[in-house]
């Protein structure tokens, strides 16, 4: 299941990146877009503060995060395709969590204010959670599963690409841990 996820991530990633490259942009149409559209290929910075859920894995509750997206369309609202991956220390030498994440999600451009443009987003993601990964301590092995979760955002949009937002990842991390991960981002 974790190759096959691993699989799904790598092939959205090289179908998105050839979409760009051969111009299919120009023809596709989700009914969120005109033909005459393209593609807005972003890439995303985060800081994470790890929801109290996380408490019994997550020693260091400040982590990283990153991500890298297709946005189709010039409407108010758009559709947003994205690949997140984010980080946390583990707890007790417990080796690191981390979850890696495929989702899509609707963006509303909000009217605008010279050039600032208020805006928010939500959608679901398909999570991959790894929790203990690269422990040390004997009889201790790393706990993965695969959970859907929901991600949101609320920020502004800055000039012609850059975002700046705060947002949400909320889910199940594992059977007894549940995310509800607040996090910090810079998109451009």
């Amino acid at each position: 299941m974790i190759q096959q996820a691993r699989r799904i991530s790598l092939a959205a990633t090289l179908a998105l990146a050839l979409a760009g490259g051969l111009g299919a942009q120009d023809k596709l149409n989700l009914g969120l877009i005109a033909s005459d559209d393209g593609i807005v290929y972003q890439f995303q910075g985060r800081v994470v503060q790890a929801g109290s859920g996380m408490d019994s894995v997550v020693g260091n509750r400040t982590g990283g995060g990153v991500g890298f997206s297709a946005m189709f369309g010039d409407r108010p609202l758009r559709l947003r395709v994205r690949m997140d991956w984010d980080g946390f220390e583990g707890k007790d030498w417990k080796g690191s969590v981390n979850t890696t994440g495929l989702g899509a999600d609707g963006v509303f451009f909000l009217p605008s204010f010279d050039w600032v443009t208020p805006f928010f987003s939500c959608g679901v993601a398909f999570q991959h959670w790894v929790i203990g990964e690269n422990n040390n301590l004997p009889g201790e092995r790393s706990r993965t599963s695969n959970r859907l979760a929901g991600r949101a955002e609320l920020g502004l949009k800055l000039g012609r690409r850059t975002l700046l937002s705060v947002g949400i990842l909320l889910g199940k991390a594992g059977d007894d841990q549940s995310a509800a991960n607040l996090y910090l981002a810079v998109t451009y």
